[in-house]
């Protein structure tokens, strides 16, 4: 695991991916792809920026685990987002996520077995946790925008047939929550 970026590696990148279908045991290491075809869409005015929010936890993944991601990749929003969601505010969150990550588990199926305490003292701070994701998600989509180019070429060379499939991956919508 990246230790310089915990919350943002199991809060953001493995939740989602655990949530998107990934199995538990692929998250956290390095990933393989499938559909790269689908992956020129980034380069789509229209079509680009909403895939690079959908595919943002992966590329955060790939940037967190993978030795052979691109390093002329600046890393500032990397930065940014992991002390936004590392705020004292969404502790709870944060340690709840981050453990259903380390279990294999989704975190919509963590919050559902939780007790009602939990879950009331949940959703006092739940619409703060989801704007402030949203915003993440966002800033994470605008760096992968802006790195299109590299992430485009990263991704043609990690090709396998039981991949993560991209054209799948595309209709997911990541959850920090």
């Amino acid at each position: 695991m990246d230790g310089e970026h915990p919350t943002l590696d199991l809060v953001f990148a493995r939740a989602s991916l655990l949530e998107a279908g990934v199995a538990p045991d692929q998250v956290g290491h390095v990933l393989y792809v499938s559909h790269t075809d689908h992956i020129k869409t980034l380069n789509h005015r229209k079509k680009g920026p909403k895939l690079a929010r959908r595919w943002a936890p992966l590329v955060v993944h790939a940037a967190l685990h993978d030795p052979e991601f691109p390093d002329d990749i600046a890393r500032d929003a990397l930065e940014k987002s992991e002390a936004i969601l590392s705020q004292e505010a969404f502790a709870e969150w944060t340690v709840l996520l981050a453990q259903a990550s380390r279990d294999g588990r989704t975190p919509v199926a963590t919050i559902l077995q939780q007790p009602h305490p939990v879950k009331a003292r949940l959703e006092r701070s739940r619409k703060a946790w989801q704007q402030t994701s949203e915003r993440v998600n966002k800033m994470l989509g605008d760096w992968v925008m802006a790195n299109a180019a590299p992430v485009q070429t990263f991704f043609e060379a990690r090709v396998a047939d039981d991949g993560i499939n991209l054209k799948r991956l595309a209709k997911f919508t990541p959850k920090a929550a």
